[in-house]
């Protein structure tokens, strides 16, 4: 790709992409984009050393990959839009090293938002991000129907209204995050959707990991400790709820199963819940 160096300074342009190219700055703090970035027309595009600050607009995300794009979202700092930070639709994006804050506080929007409608060969990986105070969710992943085709891995996700949500179903694999001082830790939700949860550290949220609404779905050597209300739940879930060698201690609950809720429990430590 071309590579195209941002300065210094703050840009209120909206900025719209439709060629391949790797978008600069010199570093976060200096470099402002107040409008937003879009990526359209299949292009593959590279996003890095940029501040996403303030871009109020209720209908369109900070960054916004479309139908059929590609491309990256490295080392930016995206806090406060009034929309989700970054929103990757129909799109394959590597997410990582970014910091992701207090968006979507308004409209119930999130920081990281992942939608597969129409293009099952797409991916996305989101990694190593601070994912922190946004509104409904820190990162979401929906209508993925590829097994699994989203990763989410070691990524720092605090103090939003839910840590990660899957729906619509969506699959993911969620490996090795901190999962912390959020209402929900981990939520799977609608039918088909299926993921992954494996050996995260899911600690002092409100509620753990949730599993609802015809949901199916993995819960795999995790650490659950010193959430309020409960560990894991299994409310009114689809057919396949695993939950396999978790640690699950100190919690309000352990396990609570409700409402037409099905799981199968295989060597985990339920020890010191209220």
């Amino acid at each position: 790709n071309d590579v195209s160096l941002v300065q210094p300074g703050f840009y209120g342009e909206y900025v719209r992409l439709n060629k391949n190219v790797s978008l600069v700055g010199a570093n976060a703090l200096s470099v402002v984009i107040g409008q937003g970035i879009e990526v359209i027309d299949g292009a593959d595009v590279s996003i890095q050393g940029l501040r996403l600050n303030g871009y109020d607009d209720t209908y369109i995300a900070a960054i916004l990959f479309l139908d059929g794009t590609a491309g990256s979202v490295y080392d930016n700092v995206i806090d406060s839009n009034t929309n989700s930070g970054i929103l990757a639709d129909r799109a394959s994006v590597v997410i990582a090293g970014n910091v992701v804050r207090g968006n979507g506080l308004t409209t119930a929007f999130f920081g990281i938002d992942v939608v597969n409608k129409e293009f099952p060969e797409t991916s996305a990986e989101v990694y190593h991000n601070l994912v922190d105070g946004n509104g409904q969710s820190g990162v979401v992943v929906s209508r993925f129907t590829q097994s699994r085709s989203t990763l989410i891995r070691d990524n720092i996700i605090r103090n939003n209204g839910a840590g990660v949500t899957i729906a619509e179903a969506g699959k993911a694999e969620v490996r090795d995050n901190l999962i912390e001082h959020n209402d929900i830790a981990l939520r799977n939700k609608d039918l088909f959707s299926d993921p992954l949860f494996v050996d995260n550290m899911v600690k002092d949220n409100n509620k753990g990991i949730l599993f609802q609404e015809l949901s199916s779905g993995e819960a795999l050597t995790n650490i659950i400790v010193d959430n309020t209300q409960w560990g894991i739940s299994v409310n009114d879930a689809g057919t396949r709820v695993i939950i396999r060698e978790n640690e699950i201690q100190r919690n309000g609950s352990g396990v609570e199963i409700h409402s037409k809720g099905y799981a199968e429990l295989y060597d985990n430590v339920i020890e010191h819940n209220s």
